[in-house]
């Protein structure tokens, strides 16, 4: 398994995954992860940082053409049900753990 697929196996079944403060790969619920999961990130380190580490508002899909936050609800910057324009900038490092993060295809 390469680090882009077991990166998009974990997101689909519901795990989170980011760079913790100190710099690791963290991945919650960690509970649910099996043994042979924890080895693949062990394994794959180096690259699901450096991955991880190219999210950003400016690489997702939902960064509309004025730099706003087009998932701003499902990525956690207004409440549910409220209306907000949220500029993609507002919160520094928002689109590195963002769960509505989707990255552009090129």
């Amino acid at each position: 398994m390469t680090p882009a697929t077991l990166l998009a196996d974990l997101r689909q079944r519901g795990f989170t995954v980011r760079i913790t403060e100190s710099g690791r790969v963290g991945v919650s619920p960690g509970e649910r992860l099996t043994d042979a999961e924890v080895a693949l990130i062990r394994l794959h380190r180096v690259e699901l940082l450096a991955r991880l580490a190219r999210r950003g508002c400016h690489a997702c899909q939902h960064r509309t053409s004025v730099s706003t936050c087009g998932e701003p609800e499902a990525a956690g910057l207004v409440a549910p049900g409220h209306f907000s324009i949220c500029w993609c900038c507002q919160v520094p490092d928002a689109g590195r753990n963002c769960p509505a993060f989707k990255e552009h295809r090129t």
